[in-house]
C-alpha cells in the first residue's frame, strides 16, 4: 500500500509544471475578467412567473405571508418499538416501519 502511494506522489509530482511569473498573471487577469461579466442564475419559466404576463395569478399571491396547515394525524403515532399496527407481532421498525 505504501508502495502505490509513493508511485502515486511520484507520477503526480513528475507531471508539476513549474509557470513564470507572467503566464500566472495571465491565467488571474482571465479569471478577472470572467468573474466582472454578470451572470444570469435563472431559468427561462422563473421570468413568467408572477410577471405581468401571466395569464392567471399565482396562488401564493393571495396569502403570500400565510402560514402552511399542519399535518394532522388520524390515529395515533406508532412507536418504533410498538407492536406493528398490521398484526404481523413484529415491532413496527422490523416490519412496515423498516428502512429501506
Amino acid at each position: 500500500m505504501l508502495d502505490e502511494l509513493k508511485t502515486d506522489v511520484i507520477g503526480i509530482l513528475s507531471r508539476v509544471q513549474v509557470k513564470a511569473a507572467e503566464d500566472v498573471e495571465a491565467v488571474e487577469e482571465q479569471r478577472r475578467k470572467a468573474d466582472a461579466v454578470p451572470h444570469n442564475y435563472q431559468h427561462d419559466e422563473a421570468g413568467q412567473m408572477g410577471g405581468a404576463t401571466a395569464a392567471a395569478p399565482a396562488p401564493a399571491a393571495a396569502g403570500a405571508n400565510a402560514m402552511p396547515t399542519p399535518v394532522v394525524r388520524d390515529g395515533d403515532k406508532v412507536g418504533r418499538n410498538d407492536p406493528c399496527p398490521c398484526g404481523s407481532g413484529k415491532k413496527y421498525k422490523q416490519c412496515h416501519g423498516k428502512l429501506s
